[in-house]
């Protein structure tokens, strides 16, 4: 069974979500931030655009404050490098 979610909609915990996401880099936190599961939030990013978007921004936001504040390079956890400043 499929279940929609409008992309229109905001739940309660978007917002705590996306700070902390913002903040620390990392789903596992921001879902605890949020009080809610890793696998509740990756289902709402794949069926919420208008959430997709703002998990991207929030992402590339904590990504772009570690590059200012001087991190030199960023590496996925399997050595690929992400970004190099």
């Amino acid at each position: 069974m499929s279940h929609k979610v409008s992309s229109r909609r905001v739940f309660a915990w978007h917002t705590p979500f996306l700070h902390k996401l913002r903040e620390a880099g990392s789903v596992l936190a921001a879902a605890k931030a949020a009080g809610i599961s890793r696998k509740t939030a990756y289902w709402h990013r794949r069926v919420n655009t208008a959430f997709a978007t703002k998990w991207d921004a929030a992402k590339d936001a904590f990504w772009t404050a570690r590059l200012d504040a001087g991190l030199t390079e960023i590496r996925h956890r399997l050595g690929q490098v992400l970004a190099r400043r």
